[in-house]
């Protein structure tokens, strides 16, 4: 028996839903973090529009710095949660959020522009750099994210309070780890009772366990796909709207809707503000109610922001939008960052466990194997058969060593015939 591949039950070697864990905690951080990244444009001065770098000197005119970093950083943001909802989705609506992806990317590229100067060659900069950017998050989700979409871990939130199902992981784990296959003591027969069991105990535990489970994303309908991809196109549509509007204008008659510029300093900049919240706001409703993955969870911290600051934007009189009156959301921002962290803790062990028995049914498929060869012979043929070969490349007494296995061909030939 090989006890050197057994050695690897112990130490978990088999990782695939460990690395799974992995990469999606890091996408729920992305999603949780983005948010806060926006709120750095309050280190700057609101009153200047002009500036030092590395030497060189920029004048935006009218435009505050302030006003400048918020929307490359706003523009920034709303790109890497688009992008996060793209890796982790195989349906095929997402592939509408590159309509929103490449506003942003455009709206930033316009700002950088006015500060550069590249007037006389921004219209090939700029599809140049929509084009790679498109092509590199196809390419990144194509190598790196397809395989991790197949399958993942679902929890429910009951799990936070009730540790049963953790208790029931430790001791499984006490089960594996008292498998020592370094013990010449312990036969295959022993090491494959024992990784039975520890087997039949996991699956007991995941069949009787009501707080998670294993989801396999089936990709959805087509009738679903068209559905969320309207619903996504209608935002994008809401924010060509403010082309339409006048400059200036402190009203705008829609129909029979009558908008106000609600603080703002026309009509125009109050839709432009508010569509670019809903062009997010909308895919990541749609992806928390159809993804079923523990950490689609992660989405609510950057979902509550930006509900309160469309809601925000509604308010007539001075309000400084996303500035430090967002603190009145922080507690609840803070409580679904607590939620994803004690979450993450219960799938990390899930995901070992999950290792470990996938590990499990392999080595027990693998000492099966030996057993039956050890217990027809075949096992002690294929060892003569090794130590003949090595003989025969050596070159040491080559008629000899073809001599016995020719022989051995026929005893291993007679013994499966009968």
């Amino acid at each position: 028996m090989d006890r050197n591949r057994l050695k690897k039950l112990s130490k978990y070697r088999n990782k695939e839903w460990i690395r799974k864990y992995k990469f999606q905690f890091i996408l729920s951080l992305c999603l949780i973090i983005a948010p806060f990244l926006t709120y750095c444009h309050l280190f700057f001065n609101p009153n200047k529009s002009s500036f030092q770098l590395f030497g060189r000197y920029f004048d935006l005119e009218i435009i505050p710095i302030q006003t400048f970093v918020w929307t490359l950083l706003s523009s920034f943001t709303s790109t890497v949660i688009l992008c996060v909802l793209f890796f982790s989705l195989s349906d095929k609506w997402k592939f509408i959020l590159f309509l929103p992806i490449s506003i942003y990317l455009e709206n930033s590229l316009f700002y950088l522009n006015d500060l550069l100067g590249l007037n006389n060659i921004y219209l090939f900069i700029k599809y140049i750099v929509l084009t790679a950017s498109i092509i590199s998050i196809l390419v990144i989700d194509y190598k790196f994210f397809r395989k991790y979409r197949r399958q993942g871990l679902s929890i429910k939130l009951t799990s936070l309070i009730l540790n049963s199902s953790r208790l029931g992981l430790e001791e499984l784990d006490k089960k594996v780890r008292g498998l020592n296959p370094e013990d010449e003591k312990v036969n295959n027969s022993k090491l494959l009772y024992g990784l039975y069991n520890s087997k039949l105990y996991f699956e007991k535990l995941h069949k009787n366990n009501k707080w998670y489970g294993v989801t396999h994303f089936v990709k959805t309908s087509t009738i679903w796909n068209l559905k969320a991809a309207l619903i996504v196109l209608i935002s994008v549509g809401l924010w060509s709207l403010h082309f339409f509007i006048p400059k200036g204008a402190a009203t705008y008659q829609l129909g029979f809707f009558t908008i106000s510029a609600h603080g703002f300093n026309d009509v125009q900049i109050f839709i432009w503000f508010i569509s670019r919240k809903l062009m997010v706001i909308v895919p990541m409703v749609i992806w928390f109610v159809t993804y079923h993955s523990w950490w689609r969870y992660a989405v609510l911290s950057p979902l509550i922001f930006y509900l309160y600051q469309f809601w925000e934007a509604y308010q007539d009189g001075y309000i400084i939008i996303e500035s430090y009156g967002n603190y009145k959301v922080f507690p609840l921002v803070f409580l679904s960052i607590i939620l994803m962290l004690g979450l993450s803790r219960i799938v990390r062990k899930h995901s070992h466990s999950l290792d470990t028995y996938e590990h499990i049914s392999t080595e027990i498929d693998h000492l099966i194997k030996k057993l039956g060869e050890e217990r027809s012979g075949v096992g002690d043929y294929r060892k003569r058969y090794e130590q003949l070969r090595s003989k025969l490349v050596m070159q040491d007494s080559a008629d000899t060593t073809l001599t016995e296995l020719t022989r051995l061909q026929k005893e291993l030939q007679g013994k499966m015939i009968n």
